[in-house]
């Protein structure tokens, strides 16, 4: 379940930064904001969550990517 929620919040924060030309940070703080008023995450988390989720979700991909594709 946690999985599929951090693949949203981290597609949102890219989407936010390709689109409106905002920095990463300008982005996980609305994404961030959204998340905690819609009860995604707890209301008492701050934008760090937001972006250990982003790297942990990059992280993940990277690593797939390593074992998929053959070089």
């Amino acid at each position: 379940m946690n999985w599929r929620r951090n693949q949203k919040i981290a597609l949102a924060v890219d989407v936010l930064v390709k689109l409106t030309q905002s920095s990463v940070e300008n982005a996980l703080s609305i994404v961030a904001d959204v998340c905690r008023e819609s009860g995604i995450i707890p209301s008492d988390s701050d934008l760090e969550t937001i972006k250990k989720i982003r790297d942990r979700v990059r992280q993940e991909a990277k690593r797939y990517e390593a074992e998929v594709v053959p070089r």
